[in-house]
């Protein structure tokens, strides 16, 4: 089955202040010509969203 998704990072403005690092992030789906399972991931304080 073919899938698709994408990863980000998501970043706070004031992190520093509260003492967190960035969020990683994932969103996809499947299959890929007809969508009918969707996924979000989100890591509190992961470092970025790809490795």
């Amino acid at each position: 089955m073919k899938t698709a998704g994408k990863t980000g990072t998501a970043s706070l403005g004031n992190q520093d202040q509260i003492e967190r690092i960035d969020y990683a992030e994932y969103v996809g789906y499947a299959p890929l010509d007809n969508p009918r399972i969707s996924v979000c991931v989100v890591v509190f304080d992961g470092g970025q969203g790809s490795g």
